[in-house]
C-alpha cells in the first residue's frame, strides 16, 4: 500500500505499507517545509509502466500550480525525479488546491487532473503521460463547474462507463444553497466530451462550457430538511458501483453543533437517501478560539470496492472521536456497526479507504491523535497537528473469516513516546478475548513477545515493554512496531526508542 501526508512541519512525505508484515518504509521527503496545512497532502498515482506521480499544491496560494514528482523506478518510494509543475492554471487569487487525479477505465496515460483553481471553481487539464520519455504534458486550463457562490466542493470517482463521476455543493456550508448535486463527464461521440445526468442522459457539450449547477441532478435539498429548517451539505465521498450505480456518503448541519450523517444511491432512476446518524457530534475544531470552524466533521467515506461498506468517525463521551464501520446488505435501511475504536479520548477521524484495496481484506486508514483544523495560530502548542496514521485491516488474508461479534479494539498510542526505557502499550477491547501482543524492528524481525494467545476481559488492558528484546536485552534506538493480534485481527502502533 503505498500513501503520502503533510508533517506538521509542512514536509511532504510518502511511503510504502506492507499489510502482510505490518511493517511501513521510511518516510521520503518529497519537499520539506512546502506547507503546514491539510490541504496540501500529495495524492498518489500510477502510469501503466509502474511509477507513481505524487500531486500537491498550495492552499489557496496566488500565482501557483499543481506540483508533482515521478518516481524513478516502477513501485519503489524510495526515489524521485525533481519537482516538476503543470504550469496550468485559471486566472484569479485562488492558486492550486485539491489535487485530484482521475482516469477514465482503459486510460491508464491519460487523466483528467482536478483542482480548485485561480478562479476559485473546480478546473481541469487533461494530463498525458509518456512512458518512454517519463514525461507528462498539460492541456490548458479550463473550468468544469460554476455556480452562484465563488466555490463548489467536490469529489470525484472513477464510473465503469467510461466516465467520471462527481458530486458537489454550490459551495461552502457558510454560504451555499444547501444542495448536493451530481453529474459526470464522458465521450458523447468520439473526441467530444460532455455532461450526463444520472441516468446517462446528455446534459450538454464540454465545448459549450462549464457545467452551471442549476443544470446538473439535485442529490439532496437541505432547504426541505426536517424540522423545517435550512440544512447545508458538505460531500465527503463519491464511488460508483460495478453497476454504475452512484453512492455518496455526506454530512448536513442542522445546526453548528449538530453534524448529521447521510448515505445516498441512485437506483431505479432515483436518487434516495438514508440518514445514518442524526447526531455524529459538533465540529472537531475548537470553535471558542481564532476563526471558528463549524463544519469540521470526523468524517464519513465509502468503500469504493463495496460501497455499501461506510467508515464514520463520530464524538463519544469522553470528548473524543470514534472510528466505526457501518454495512448494509442492500438499499441502506438496516445497517449492521462494527466500533473499529471505543471511548477513545483521542481524536479518531478523517477514514479513507485505499483504493484498489484486495477484495477479500477490508480495511481503513485514519488520523488518530489531537487534531483541530488545517491552520489555528490561537491553539495551544498547535495541538491540531499532534496526530498519527493508523490502519485496521480484517484479516481475511490469513484465513480468518470476519463475523458480526468479532471484538472490536482500539490500540492506543505508546506512553511515553519516545522512550528511553519502559513504554505503556494499552488497548480496549468490546468483547472477552484471546490476545497477541508483538514488538518488531524495522525489517520485520520479531524482537519480542508480550502476550501469547491470553486471554484477557472486555474493557480496558495494558502492558509495560521495557525496550529489551526477548533474552531482556536492551534494544538499539530506533523505531520499533507494537503488533497486536486480536482473534487473528492485527492492529499495529509505532513506538521510537531514544537511548
Amino acid at each position: 500500500m503505498y500513501t503520502g501526508w503533510v508533517t506538521r512541519d509542512g514536509d511532504i512525505q510518502v511511503a510504502e505499507h506492507s499489510i502482510v508484515s505490518g511493517v511501513t518504509s521510511d518516510p521520503v521527503t518529497l519537499w520539506p517545509r512546502f506547507e503546514a496545512d491539510d490541504h496540501v497532502h500529495p495524492v498518489l498515482y500510477a502510469t501503466s509502466d509502474g511509477r507513481l506521480t505524487a500531486f500537491y499544491s498550495r492552499h489557496a496560494a496566488f500565482g501557483t500550480y499543481t506540483q508533482f514528482h515521478v518516481s524513478i523506478n516502477p513501485w519503489d518510494m524510495t526515489s524521485w525525479y525533481e519537482q516538476e509543475s503543470t504550469s496550468v492554471n485559471t486566472i484569479g487569487y485562488g492558486g492550486a488546491t485539491y489535487a485530484n487525479p482521475i482516469t477514465m477505465s482503459g486510460s491508464t496515460d491519460s487523466i483528467f487532473l482536478f483542482w480548485r483553481g485561480g478562479n476559485y471553481k473546480p478546473n481541469y487539464s487533461i494530463g498525458t503521460y509518456t512512458p518512454e520519455d517519463v514525461l507528462w504534458q498539460w492541456s490548458p486550463a479550463q473550468t468544469l463547474i460554476v455556480s452562484d457562490s465563488d466555490r463548489p466542493y467536490v469529489r470525484y470517482a472513477v464510473s465503469g462507463d467510461d466516465r467520471i463521476a462527481f458530486a458537489f455543493t454550490n459551495g461552502h456550508p457558510s454560504e451555499s444553497d444547501a444542495k448536493l448535486y451530481y453529474a459526470s463527464i464522458g465521450e458523447a461521440s468520439h473526441g467530444a466530451y460532455a455532461y450526463f445526468r444520472s441516468d446517462g442522459s446528455l446534459i450538454k457539450l464540454m465545448d459549450d462550457g462549464p457545467l452551471h449547477a442549476s443544470e446538473a441532478d439535485v442529490i439532496y435539498n437541505g432547504a426541505q430538511s426536517p424540522p423545517q429548517t435550512s440544512a447545508e451539505a458538505w460531500i465527503w465521498d463519491l464511488a460508483v458501483d460495478d453497476n454504475g450505480r452512484p453512492t455518496v456518503a455526506f454530512a448536513s448541519f442542522p445546526s453548528k453543533t449538530q453534524h448529521r450523517y447521510h448515505w445516498a444511491r441512485y437506483e431505479d432512476e432515483q436518487w434516495f437517501h438514508r440518514v445514518l446518524l442524526e447526531d455524529a457530534g459538533g465540529s472537531v475544531a475548537d470553535t471558542t478560539i481564532g476563526d471558528p470552524q463549524y463544519y469540521y466533521s470526523g468524517g464519513i467515506t465509502l468503500d469504493h470496492t463495496d460501497p455499501r461498506t461506510v467508515y464514520l468517525s463520530r464524538e463519544n463521551e469522553q470528548g473524543g472521536w470514534d472510528l466505526e464501520q457501518w454495512k448494509t446488505p442492500g438499499d441502506g435501511s438496516t445497517w449492521m456497526v462494527t466500533p473499529i475504536t471505543s471511548g477513545s479520548p483521542l481524536d479518531n477521524m478523517r477514514p479513507t479507504v485505499p483504493a484498489g484495496r484486495p477484495a477479500d481484506t477490508e480495511m481503513v486508514l485514519w488520523m488518530s491523535g489531537r487534531y483541530d483544523y488545517f491552520r489555528n495560530p490561537n491553539a495551544p502548542n498547535y495541538y491540531n497537528f499532534d496526530t498519527g496514521i493508523y490502519l485496521w485491516v480484517s484479516d481475511h488474508l490469513a484465513g480468518i473469516e470476519e463475523t458480526p461479534l468479532a471484538p472490536a479494539l482500539a490500540l492506543r498510542p505508546c506512553r511515553p513516546n519516545p522512550t528511553r526505557g519502559a513504554t505503556e502499550i494499552a488497548f480496549d477491547l468490546q468483547a472477552s478475548a484471546d490476545v497477541s501482543l508483538d514488538v518488531h524492528d524495522v525489517a520485520g524481525r520479531l524482537v519480542t513477545t508480550l502476550l501469547r494467545n491470553e486471554s484477557r476481559r472486555s474493557g480496558p488492558s495494558s502492558v509495560v515493554w521495557n525496550a529489551t528484546d526477548q533474552r531482556g536485552r536492551e534494544v538499539s534506538s530506533g523505531v520499533y512496531f507494537v503488533r497486536l493480534t486480536v482473534d487473528g485481527r492485527p492492529v499495529t502502533s509505532k513506538v521510537v526508542v531514544a537511548r
